[in-house]
């Protein structure tokens, strides 16, 4: 029980992280392909983050799914209030 709360917290501390990139990516001054491109940039940047977090862990894949699916700032904000 204990290591899934760890594995949790280290998930949601990625995806604060990535919010927080993605907000100063929108608060810039770059054009709208540019923004684009950072953005993708950064939720591969997240896919990577996790997979290494993952192969560090032992037990189940809890958040596998959530990761093999469309990240997007919906995913990312439901993430944050759940």
């Amino acid at each position: 029980y204990l290591a899934s709360l760890e594995r949790e917290a280290q998930v949601q501390a990625l995806l604060a992280g990535t919010r927080e990139r993605l907000r100063r990516i929108y608060a810039g001054t770059d054009d709208e392909s540019a923004r684009r491109a950072a953005k993708e940039r950064e939720f591969a940047a997240l896919r990577s983050a996790y997979a290494g977090l993952r192969a560090s862990w032992r037990g189940p894949p809890d958040f596998d799914a959530w990761f093999n699916g469309t990240l997007n700032n919906a995913a990312l904000g439901a993430a944050a209030a759940y």
